[in-house]
């Protein structure tokens, strides 16, 4: 049995790339391949390592694209993947040394497994808290997970493609890709789409994936950009909804969740340079855009979290105003 370890690549620091080939070839597999995409990299030492590494080892295959993102750069390793099994690694991630063939249900379609989070303080492992391997029975609950909401299965993140391990024929049967038109939130559509698929999940308790958390790669900078962006993004998260005949009204934490992320990049961001008459009428023009109206306050659990539904759900612009001021 062959795995696939898929990195998307661009301008990482060559100390983290090292670290995560080291982390996969310390493993005890005899029959593998590393896929790097390098998407458009303009690091010179990156490139250089890069073109180094695959030419002296056997088992890096690496490709080369203009800069069109990493939901691109991995359809071009799923195309070029010649494993059995398919597993996607962050560049700036691990595997863990516990990762063991050992664990696997070979027969499942996607196998889920545990991870740890590392930051800079403490490393905190998650596991999905169910009894059993058997996963399949639980596939609403991992949907609605995966489309934000904060009360199913927490704090387990389905939504990402990380600590997965895909059938390479499963994915190449149900014509899995990651639409190449999303620059962010991809993986999420992607495991969406692959849940609504799949016929057999499984789960192994063990931790096998290193997620590491990047303090530095937080951007709270004004970006009117996401407006656009998240509003095509609902457009593509509706549509696979109705595609895959799945309640609407999973789709609403999503919503709601985007609409918050919008307001904290753009008209309640420290750096929001409109006139407050402007500022106030785009903030409301958000409401055409999103779809939350379902929600109820008895939905959010923590106290903040109330407060902040409140008046968003009733549009308090200068009390919103007031409550970013003091995060």
């Amino acid at each position: 049995m062959k795995f696939s370890f898929i990195t998307p690549i661009y301008n990482t620091n060559v100390k983290l790339l090292q670290k995560n080939l080291e982390s996969i070839e310390n493993l005890d597999l005899s029959d593998y391949e590393v896929v790097w995409v390098n998407d458009g990299s303009s690091n010179v030492e990156t490139n250089k390592f890069c073109e180094q590494v695959s030419s002296e080892n056997k088992h890096v295959k690496y490709h080369v694209q203009d800069n069109k993102g990493s939901a691109v750069a991995r359809n071009v390793a799923l195309d070029k993947a010649r494993g059995d099994y398919l597993i996607f690694v962050d560049a700036d991630d691990t595997i863990n040394e516990e990762f063991d063939l050992k664990n696997f249900d070979c027969s499942a379609d996607i196998v889920i497994y545990g991870y740890q989070v590392v930051s800079d303080i403490q490393s905190t492992k998650v596991v999905v808290d169910q009894d059993g391997e058997d996963l399949i029975k639980l596939k609403k609950e991992i949907l609605q997970n995966i489309l934000y909401n904060p009360n199913v299965l927490q704090p387990y993140a389905f939504g990402a493609v990380w600590a997965k391990c895909f059938s390479k024929r499963f994915v190449d049967r149900e014509g899995l890709r990651f639409h190449d038109e999303l620059r962010k939130t991809q993986d999420r559509v992607f495991m969406l789409e692959a849940i609504s698929v799949a016929k057999s999940i499984s789960k192994s308790d063990d931790v096998m994936y290193d997620y590491y958390l990047n303090s530095e790669s937080i951007t709270h900078k004004v970006n009117y950009k996401v407006i656009d962006y998240y509003r095509d993004l609902i457009k593509v998260i509706r549509g696979c909804l109705q595609k895959y005949n799945i309640p609407l009204e999973y789709g609403i934490y999503l919503e709601y969740s985007l609409f918050i992320e919008t307001l904290n990049l753009t008209y309640f961001n420290v750096g929001c340079d409109l006139p407050p008459r402007e500022r106030r009428k785009k903030f409301l023009d958000l409401y055409s855009v999103y779809d939350f109206k379902s929600l109820k306050v008895r939905d959010f659990k923590t106290i903040k979290q109330k407060i902040q539904f409140i008046l968003i759900k009733e549009r308090q612009y200068k009390l919103l105003g007031y409550y970013y001021s003091k995060r």
